[in-house]
């Protein structure tokens, strides 16, 4: 695949944006900067299929660079199914508004975890117009699954995260990115929702 990418990050929205940032990806040392930006456009590109109502089912992101560098995470569509399997979530605010200066939307949501009494948020923004000033399909859409997107992020640990990385690693190589991802993700899921039925017990 064009830059090294892996095929699980198949563009079809937005592919040049997505190829120039592989490229300074591969030009230069990977910064955190750079490095959420691409999952960040990737993102962006599962969200917008999901809108136009095509099943989305990568959990995991994985590409490296030509150094040999791999970077791994969990995708939206990864996130959202967590969250989704974890049960007890719901969206108990949603704020929205467009910056004519920027010409952006931004949203601002907030889930709340009803088991733990946890509430999390999370903002995004989304542009309005391209950078030829035509306008961007969507774009209120996409800034508000983002910031609810960003508010159920938060509400997953960062141990849940390394271990759904590490079971996948671990898995890829017999089933497929795919099908490791899917595993990692509902297993981990899976020994949560049993720790704290235990707990209640």
């Amino acid at each position: 695949m064009p830059g090294g990418m892996s095929e699980d990050i198949v563009l079809k929205g937005r592919p040049e944006q997505l190829r120039e940032l592989i490229s300074k990806v591969e030009s230069r040392k990977l910064t955190d900067v750079l490095e959420k930006q691409v999952f960040e456009r990737a993102d962006e590109e599962q969200i917008l299929r999901e809108i136009s109502g095509e099943i989305v089912e990568n959990f995991i992101y994985e590409f490296e660079t030509k150094d040999g560098k791999k970077i791994v995470g969990l995708s939206y569509a990864g996130v959202k199914y967590f969250i989704q399997k974890m049960g007890y979530m719901e969206v108990t605010g949603l704020e929205y508004s467009y910056n004519p200066e920027t010409k952006q939307w931004i949203a601002v949501a907030k889930v709340r975890d009803r088991l733990r009494d946890l509430e999390t948020v999370g903002a995004a923004e989304a542009n309005a117009f391209d950078e030829k000033g035509n306008l961007v399909p969507f774009a209120f859409r996409l800034a508000v699954h983002k910031a609810i997107r960003n508010a159920w992020r938060a509400q997953i640990n960062d141990v849940a995260i390394a271990k759904i990385i590490k079971l996948y690693l671990e898995l890829r190589k017999k089933v497929g990115r795919k099908r490791a991802s899917e595993r990692a993700v509902k297993k981990v899921v899976r020994e949560i929702i049993a720790e704290r039925k235990a707990r209640r017990s």
